[in-house]
């Protein structure tokens, strides 16, 4: 180390430093070594000072080579570079590398000077950044649901590319469009969607599973469903809206389809003048639809209930002659039979019934349900009654004798 009371001061500043400090005269000489580099590179002082630059630069293991320090130190240049140094722990220690050219005239100071900083903190933070902005991009970039981010002011801050699938616009298109998403809402629905949105970002309320139309870019039409949610800094200041959209268009179809069966449903059992209906084998119902209060004189929920059951209700002559067709609907699989019988109202009046009835087996082909309809024919046999009567009646009657001219 020279040996100059200026220079003792001089170094004396950078003795107490986090960092290295490393000072090399003009003669390319390492001439001084504080405490941190020894602790970096365990050389002693001792070991370091009089060393020739060129064997400094390869006992260190610093990240350039003599050859290019030549021309730092010819043309006195400011150098920075980083390097890893795995430890005998196994741990892996980042070092950032600073290299100055040094001339203090007034002191007869000169020569370079190397700075050296532990920066492995800063290295494991942002490699912990750079996991975490991966695993970001890969929730946000792989994700079927259009990801978004609107500034506290509404205006669209970043936006995933899930959103060309869903519109068919590109993240471009979509930045560069002026108040996304209300420009491809379809016009009958953007001015409720549009209050919404207003009313989130002032009021910084959260609104989830809003469904609306969006029309692509190629003209088309689609269902999605949209929820905003207000996001916060870790100081509590509002950072704007998270959005979120899906495609909801198959759904719509399918809830649509559905109303219109069920529409069509109830217009058929509306003006069903029958009974459907779908039993277990004991008679009690698990589905009885039609003019059930008609026919039985009993409300649809007394049967539902067990208040009253089917077979409580066949006129008691009939249900002997039943019995047969009962016994192989419980044991003959897919067995179907039409049959005729009479009921008790609950008003105590017979009506006759006309009963198309099958089974429903499991896997194992065994009877577990029974389906079917009934009808009031009452009508109609007393009509074949009447009808009968009187042939019977003309059978008994004498042929009438025509009379002679």
């Amino acid at each position: 180390m020279v040996q100059t009371d200026d220079f003792a001061v001089f170094f004396h500043l950078f003795s107490h430093l986090s960092d290295a400090v490393i000072y090399v005269d003009d003669k390319n000489q390492v001439a001084g070594w504080n405490q941190v580099a020894e602790q970096f590179f365990s050389i002693p002082v001792s070991e370091a000072l009089g060393q020739s630059i060129e064997k400094f630069l390869e006992i260190i293991k610093a990240p350039i080579s003599w050859g290019a320090m030549r021309g730092v130190l010819k043309e006195k240049w400011n150098w920075r570079g980083e390097s890893a140094r795995d430890e005998k722990s196994g741990t892996r220690r980042w070092l950032e590398w600073s290299v100055k050219p040094l001339d203090i005239h007034a002191k007869g100071i000169r020569g370079t000077l190397f700075v050296i900083k532990d920066i492995t903190a800063y290295k494991r933070i942002e490699e912990a950044l750079k996991k975490s902005e991966e695993w970001l991009r890969v929730i946000t970039h792989y994700t079927y649901n259009s990801e978004s981010w609107y500034g506290p002011d509404g205006r669209l801050i970043w936006i995933n590319p899930a959103v060309e699938v869903l519109t068919g616009y590109t993240v471009e298109e979509v930045k560069a469009m002026p108040g996304y998403p209300l420009p491809l809402v379809h016009e009958e629905d953007r001015e409720a969607i549009a209050k919404i949105f207003r009313h989130a970002q002032k009021q910084r309320a959260a609104y989830n599973d809003i469904s609306f139309r969006i029309r692509q870019k190629d003209g088309s039409i689609k269902w999605v469903a949209s929820a905003w949610q207000p996001v916060y800094n870790q100081y509590g200041e509002f950072l704007g809206l998270r959005g979120s959209t899906r495609d909801i268009t198959k759904r719509r179809r399918a809830e649509e389809a559905l109303r219109e069966s069920e529409e069509k449903y109830r217009l058929f059992v509306q003006h069903f003048q029958g009974i459907a209906f779908r039993g277990e084998m004991d008679f009690k119902p698990v589905f009885i639809h039609g003019a059930v209060e008609k026919i039985t004189g009993y409300q649809a929920q007394e049967l539902w209930a067990g208040q009253v059951r089917w077979n409580q209700i066949i006129y008691p002559e009939d249900l002997s002659r039943l019995k047969d067709t009962a016994v192989r609907l419980r044991t003959e699989p897919n067995y179907a039979c039409e049959r005729e019988y009479r009921i008790v109202r609950k008003d105590g009046k017979l009506r006759w019934i006309h009963e198309f009835i099958q089974n429903l087996c499991d896997e194992s082909k065994r009877p577990v349900s029974v389906q079917g309809a009934v009808f009031d024919v009452t009508e109609r046999r007393q009509a074949e009654r009447v009808l009968r009567l009187q042939v019977e009646k003309e059978k008994s009657e004498p042929p009438k004798q025509e009379r002679s001219a």
